[in-house]
């Protein structure tokens, strides 16, 4: 079978940073590569990693939710650990009821793929990227949204505050590269038409572990604390007021700043490492980073400003 790869997100921190991976991947023999893009300029800058470029607006993007799918947020269960590889996963997210349009439908994407592959008779595959921290590699967002919105939060308030209902509330991470190379290693099982888990049976989660949202918050606020950007370096409970300016600060409705910022997630990695990935990065990784993750979203904000203001 001769195949072609579309990348939906060329523009993006990982769709361009798989775009610019997959240049050196080494990957088996496939007819084509495109990209959606949206302007002319994208256009031209996807022709350098060897895609053909497609006009194409994606501007729904609740189908790309990721990890949030299997979260409080999204209903799942958070009284005990999900695995990817569980059997009963499809039927877990069917029965799951979230509060939050935005992100039922994002469930209700996953389902919607899985079900309309099987009446077509095509192999779907799930992957669910959770928290990615590392610069980005491609030719447009080189930041990840995550880190950035505890950032941009707490520079509008002047104190990193912590949102989730409990200390121990955590969140599967994983590093931009380990999460590109379960993507390509996907992809070559694809190519070289490997048997791999699809359907009810493939979720892919990239992550190498959990790390609890407090640690997170807490290495934050000293990196930005030590910069001079926050009256002070602890963590802090938020009242209504202070949600209200984080909400105006990351341009969300209030319901929508912890699902940005907070939330528990249990889903635990098996199918990737079944099928040959292995994390090269542990989960505690991430504290080590997130000082000059601090750097890289204070930079992507000033060139923003200044493009903003010429």
């Amino acid at each position: 079978m001769e195949y072609n790869i579309l990348i939906t997100g060329g523009s993006g921190y990982l769709g361009g940073t798989l775009l610019n991976q997959l240049k050196s991947a080494d990957l088996p023999s496939y007819h084509k590569l495109f990209a959606f893009v949206r302007t002319a300029a994208q256009a031209e800058a996807v022709k350098q990693y060897s895609a053909e470029p497609l006009e194409f607006d994606m501007q729904d993007e609740t189908s790309t939710s990721g990890a949030k799918a299997f979260s409080n947020h999204a209903g799942a269960p958070i009284d005990r650990p999900l695995f990817d590889d569980d059997p009963n996963l499809y039927e877990i997210q069917k029965s799951q009821r979230s509060s939050l349009p935005i992100i039922q439908q994002g469930v209700e994407t996953n389902n919607r793929i899985v079900e309309l592959s099987e009446s077509l008779g095509v192999k779907s595959y799930i992957f669910c990227p959770c928290v990615v921290y590392g610069k980005g590699e491609g030719f447009g967002n080189k930041i990840s949204i995550q880190t950035a919105a505890i950032v941009r939060a707490a520079r509008a308030t002047g104190r990193v505050y912590n949102l989730n209902d409990t200390d121990h509330w955590a969140w599967p991470v994983c590093h931009l590269l380990d999460n590109t190379m379960l993507y390509v290693e996907i992809l070559r099982k694809i190519l070289s038409s490997d048997a791999i888990p699809h359907g009810r049976n493939g979720y892919y989660l990239p992550a190498s572990g959990l790390v609890a949202w407090k640690d997170v918050y807490a290495s934050i606020a000293t990196a930005l604390f030590k910069r001079g950007l926050l009256k002070d370096s602890a963590v802090h409970l938020a009242d209504d007021e202070i949600l209200a300016t984080m909400a105006a600060a990351l341009d969300s409705p209030k319901e929508m700043v912890v699902v940005q910022v907070g939330g528990e997630c249990l889903l635990a990695a098996r199918s990737g490492l079944r099928i040959g990935w292995k994390p090269l990065f542990p989960p505690e990784h991430i504290l080590d980073m997130l000082d000059e993750e601090v750097d890289l979203v204070l930079s992507d904000d000033a060139e923003r400003f200044q493009r903003e203001t010429r």
